[in-house]
């Protein structure tokens, strides 16, 4: 089953501008407030600006490319997306979380269990930053019913010979 993504309800934060993408846009949908954007990139600058459009834009890697891997991420992007079902045509809420990893590539995904991982190295560790990235690692978990879910597991930081290195080991 492969689901086809549809980007919706995308609003930056800081303009206030819609940044959604739909079948029909309009000119006017570039002035209205209406959806969410999180991220940890710094708007402030043209360099910041140009990496949330790229976290807008395709992952260079997915959940597979990092299993079992240590990684670093030094920002997050998330915003809300539509998944259709593409033989039931069932859409879906969920969010979308783009990771800016160490090593300057981006990985994404609209996995609950992240989601639900995310949400818990936040409010313990605060907002990742290039100061004060998150460590990491993907696991695997089969629930009860035979599903496959992932969670985040946090990594203590390397120590200072591992700590110039940059991205996944």
């Amino acid at each position: 089953m492969s689901n086809e993504l549809i980007v919706s309800g995308v609003k930056d934060l800081e303009t206030g501008l819609d940044l959604s993408i739909k079948s029909r846009d309009s000119a006017q949908d570039l002035l209205k407030p209406d959806s969410t954007l999180l991220t940890t990139v710094d708007r402030s600058t043209m360099e910041g600006k140009s990496k949330i459009v790229r976290g807008l834009g395709t992952a260079d890697k997915q959940i597979q490319d990092l299993l079992n891997i240590d990684f670093q991420v030094n920002d997050i992007l998330c915003h809300d997306v539509s998944l259709v079902e593409p033989t039931t045509g069932e859409v879906t809420e969920s969010v979308r979380m783009v990771f800016f990893l160490g090593d300057d590539t981006t990985m994404s995904c609209c996995s609950k269990g992240i989601y639900r991982s995310l949400k818990i190295i936040i409010a313990n560790y605060g907002l990742p930053s290039p100061t004060s990235p998150y460590y990491l690692k993907i696991k695997v978990i089969t629930t009860r019913q035979g599903r496959t879910t992932y969670n985040l597991i946090t990594l203590p930081a390397p120590t200072a010979p591992e700590a110039g290195k940059k991205g996944g080991k």
